[in-house]
């Protein structure tokens, strides 16, 4: 039976709003594999990240539709739910029933704009990170996956990419976890994501269709703009369509270790991780000059 366990999956805000990531807060994440913390991103740089987001959101609309004049959608699979071959803006779309583009991804977020910069480097967020994950971790990653109004693409369970693996090694994927920056307010009204808590400490799968999201012990995460949410690659998780009129946009800067960014599917080298580690100092650097500290 599909029951909320929110209150268990969310730490309590502290009297400023913001969450710290206490003993508690962190066994509670060790136990459910996913945790959402309060209030991270707020005031001007909450007013920054939903700006910056509103400005990608019209480009996205727009090129969707000069896409659509000059050719039908491509996939890549026979899901018909997503073309994964971006061209040079890297935004991806799905296709409605009239098979028109309806946005669902951009990647490369951090060259997009400075808000989706200093995000990443808020220490706040950092704070959680190195608490969860170790000090020698570095932004290896970044992209926006959206959910327009009355659209947006149903995602089936899965573990994200090693996931599996981490599991069978280790007995335990809470190591390696991912970082949803909420723009928007996200609630089963609006397609938000579902986790089948635990589910990072076991080998089981769902039961019957992935595509089946009433699934016993599933709960909805949920949201509000400015809370970080924070899940282990190796968490069950899936998220139904937004039948709503609202928006569910969520910014995802993915940290990693050298060591992780060297082995796996990523295979990066020590000159790329040191580029990063000096891209990470530079947007921090960033931050501290807009004063916000």
């Amino acid at each position: 039976m599909t029951h909320s366990l929110h209150a268990e999956v969310s730490a309590p805000p502290a009297a400023d709003g913001f969450t710290e990531l206490d003993d508690a807060a962190v066994a509670a994440y060790r136990r459910d594999g996913v945790l959402c913390l309060r209030g991270v991103v707020r005031g001007a740089e909450l007013d920054a990240l939903r700006s910056a987001t509103e400005r990608l959101t019209a480009e996205a609309v727009e090129h969707g539709r000069r896409l659509d004049a000059e050719a039908p959608i491509q996939l890549s699979s026979d899901s018909g739910f997503d073309e994964w071959e971006p061209d040079e803006t890297n935004l991806l779309y799905a296709r409605d029933p009239e098979g028109r583009r309806v946005w669902r991804r951009a990647e490369a977020m951090w060259a997009r704009d400075l808000a989706f910069r200093t995000v990443t480097a808020n220490p706040r967020l950092l704070a959680a990170v190195e608490r969860l994950g170790g000090p020698d971790l570095v932004p290896a990653q970044d992209s926006m996956v959206v959910k327009m109004p009355g659209a947006g693409a149903a995602i089936p369970w899965h573990r994200d990419p090693s996931g599996r693996e981490l599991i069978e090694r280790d007995g335990d994927a809470s190591s390696q976890f991912v970082c949803d920056v909420y723009v928007d307010a996200s609630g089963p009204e609006n397609g938000c994501v579902w986790a089948i808590p635990g589910s990072h400490r076991n080998l089981d799968e769902v039961q019957g269709d992935r595509w089946q999201f009433e699934q016993p012990d599933a709960v909805p995460l949920l949201a509000e703009p400015g809370d970080l949410l924070i899940h282990s690659i190796g968490v069950l998780h899936c998220s139904p369509t937004n039948p709503s009129s609202a928006f569910r946009r969520v910014f995802y800067p993915l940290f990693l270790s050298a060591e992780t960014l060297r082995t796996g599917i990523f295979q990066r080298d020590d000159a790329w991780i040191e580029a990063q580690r000096r891209f990470f100092a530079a947007i921090r650097e960033e931050r501290r000059a807009l004063g916000w500290e």
